[in-house]
């Protein structure tokens, strides 16, 4: 009985999110590794002497795996008010986003991200990046982009609806014409 009421609350916050004012286009990329040879009998092997996870490996890339819709959302914690206090700084170098896969073409096939030949997962991982996407004409769009560094919940039962903590990425900002 409660996990359906979870269900609805799920449901209800990726209606809302996909049809809310301030909710923003999005792209979202997943860390590839670019070594030749990654698996080793079938176990991940590490890059190099130093090397302790693939957050540290120098060689990657970043592939496209879906479109989505993101939305920042506040952390609940206070802020720097600017000289004439009419508006935030915010509260540090992290932001919070809820963000929800755009709806597929085939309705028979669950929204989620994934990279070819993999099953679509509606939630993003740790290091995944995503770009706020501004702009109509594809070759004007300017795209802001933050890296995700976790996730939270203000849901304290499962399946929980994730909250995305993320830090900006100047150097993969995209400015077209600029």
């Amino acid at each position: 009985m409660l996990n359906k009421l979870v269900e609805v609350q799920m449901r209800a916050r990726r209606r809302v999110l996909l049809h809310h004012p301030n909710a923003v286009a999005c792209q979202v990329l997943r860390k590839v590794l670019k070594r030749a040879d990654p698996l080793v009998n079938g176990v991940p092997t590490l890059g190099g002497l130093g090397v302790m996870n693939s957050d540290d490996e120098e060689s990657y890339d970043y592939v496209f795996v879906g479109n989505g819709v993101a939305m920042q959302v506040e952390a609940g914690q206070p802020s720097i008010l600017v000289d004439n206090a009419d508006t935030t700084l915010g509260a540090g170098a992290e932001s919070r986003f809820m963000i929800e896969p755009e709806e597929p073409d085939d309705p028979a096939q669950p929204a989620g991200f994934a990279k070819p030949g993999e099953p679509p997962d509606p939630q993003l991982k740790k290091a995944d990046v995503f770009y706020l996407v501004f702009g109509a004409d594809p070759a004007l769009q300017v795209k802001v982009a933050y890296e995700v560094t976790g996730l939270e919940s203000t849901s304290g039962m499962a399946p929980f609806a994730p909250r995305y903590v993320a830090i900006r990425r100047d150097d993969l900002d995209d400015y077209p014409g600029l």
